[in-house]
């Protein structure tokens, strides 16, 4: 099973690369382009969503905003924050609202590999294994748990 990531960028040039990359690389990608957008997203498919990834700078809710609201709704989910602008403020700031990490664009495939998968590591059950399972696995072991 694919690790599955919701990607918030409002560039869409930046979304489509950074998709494609993580595609590449085994992900499964879904996007959106807007902050409301992604909770519209996440309300409906938060089984199936591993890890958020946005940008911090975006119109209308930024990714800290985003970022603050997935906390408070799914204080599980793991969120990565990507700026242009990255700071020491800024990484205090987004690691109060709740974020995994800030990464610095421009986007190093190996730093971000690595980001995603300590993030997707420290959420899971399995955090001792190197290789964290996908929502839907996890789901499916515990249901079948539970069942008479």
């Amino acid at each position: 099973m694919q690790i599955k990531l919701l990607l918030i960028d409002d560039d869409a040039d930046a979304r489509d690369v950074v998709s494609a990359t993580l595609m590449n690389r085994g992900f499964e990608v879904v996007c959106a382009k807007t902050g409301g957008e992604a909770l519209d997203r996440l309300e409906r498919e938060r089984e199936l969503i591993d890890v958020v990834m946005s940008d911090l700078n975006m119109p209308g809710m930024s990714g800290l905003e985003l970022c603050r609201r997935v906390k408070h709704g799914w204080p599980d989910l793991p969120v990565i924050l990507v700026t242009a602008f990255r700071s020491d403020q800024t990484a205090v700031t987004a690691t109060q609202a709740g974020a995994y990490a800030v990464v610095s664009k421009p986007l190093r495939l190996p730093e971000l590999l690595l980001t995603l998968t300590r993030a997707l590591a420290q959420r899971t059950p399995e955090s001792e294994s190197a290789t964290p399972q996908p929502a839907a696995a996890r789901t499916r072991r515990v249901s079948s748990e539970f069942r008479s």
